[in-house]
This record gives C-alpha cells, structure tokens and sequence, in this order.
C-alpha cells in the first residue's frame, strides 16, 4: 500500500496511539511522509477517521462481533462508502477521485490523460 499512497503524493498521517503503530518510524520511510500522532482523549485531531467509525456504526452497530461478519459484507461496507459523495471532495466519491488520480500518474509523460487531475482545494479539507 505504501507506494499507491506514495503515488498519491501523502505527505502525512494523523493516526491515534494504538499498538497497530508502534512501527510508525518504519512507516513513514516507507511512505517519505511525516507520522503525527492525536493527542489522547482529542478525537476530532482525527476527523476523517471519527467521522469514518460513525458511518460504520451504520452498518455495524456498536457491539457487533467483527468475528460474524462476512469478507463480503466488508467488501460491501466498504464500497458503499468508497462510492459516497462527499461534501469536502465538491461532491464527487472518493472512488471518482481516486481513479482519477490513478489515471494522471499513469499516463505516459508528455502525454495527456482522460481524467483531469482534481485541483488541490477539491482534496483538501474544509
């Protein structure tokens, strides 16, 4: 994953302090990108991911054993928000975009590509 988010020039990630990143240091070499770490007890420093457990909760409500739910529902969960428009995005889905971004690395150089590259103010938040 780390060269697709390389590709797509990430620069940083806010994540919680958790034990699934206690190899952050090995993380951000992999991605030439700064770790920043959300101080305890201040979710909104990590908006996109609380706002991210709250869709869920829709389809998984809180208590529900991760342990009955099938690779195939998870895959339905997770298109259903990949193909979600989103205010911050000008209303395009973060699949639109992100096939978008795809298709400009891709193209050959002094090409032209397909899709436009979405302008930087439609990726970034309000």
């Amino acid at each position: 994953m780390a060269p697709q988010l390389r590709a797509l020039g990430c620069r940083s990630l806010t994540v919680d302090n958790g034990m699934e990143f206690a190899s952050h240091r090995d993380l951000a070499r992999e991605l030439h990108a700064a770790v920043y770490f959300a101080a305890p007890g201040c979710p909104w420093q990590r908006g996109t991911n609380e706002q991210h457990n709250g869709l869920l909760r829709w389809w998984l409500p809180q208590g529900t054993d991760s342990a009955t739910v099938s690779v195939a529902r998870l895959q339905q969960i997770m298109d259903d928000l990949n193909h979600r428009p989103r205010k911050q995005l000008g209303w395009r889905t973060p699949a639109e975009l992100m096939a978008a971004l795809m298709a400009a690395r891709s193209a050959p150089r002094g090409g032209r590509c397909e899709h436009a590259e979405p302008a930087a103010d439609q990726l970034s938040q309000p």
